[in-house]
């Protein structure tokens, strides 16, 4: 099951895997999700704006980034808790013993929203992975 470039979506069935497509952009801007799901990103290569204007709060640490090469706007006009941020920083690199266990798209422009991340710990790390091994952009506000 999948979705297409700007089908909105506010609640995702709990039963069911929903696959990102290629270009997934804005797929969830502007909702008030209320019920997240299972979701594959495993083919996401496009997350612009994906949960721009949107209500977003939820720990995605888990999803596959690997063929992800451009997120910007991905989370602007949120605030998702600091301990989401850090679990997308750390998630997404599979940080683990001060190291990255996938391989990242370098160059990748990444929006994380109205938050930040915990400094002096993994998602630091990781963060500093992304921005100065990957050569990532990652802005915040």
């Amino acid at each position: 099951n999948a979705f297409k470039q700007n089908n909105n979506l506010s609640s995702l069935p709990q039963n069911e895997t929903l696959k990102l497509q290629t270009d997934s952009r804005q797929c969830f801007s502007s909702n008030n999700l209320s019920n997240f799901g299972k979701i594959d990103s495993s083919f996401l290569s496009n997350g612009e704006e994906l949960f721009k204007n949107s209500n977003f709060d939820y720990n995605i640490g888990n999803w596959n980034m690997a063929n992800c090469y451009t997120m910007s706007n991905m989370f602007l006009n949120t605030s998702m808790s600091q301990a989401n941020c850090d679990a997308i920083l750390t998630g997404w690199t599979r940080w683990n013993n001060g190291q990255s266990n996938i391989t990242l798209q370098p160059n990748v422009s990444l929006h994380l929203g109205n938050t930040d991340y915990t400094r002096g710990g993994d998602a630091e790390d990781a963060f500093n992975y992304l921005v100065n091994t990957l050569n990532w952009t990652i802005t915040f506000g």
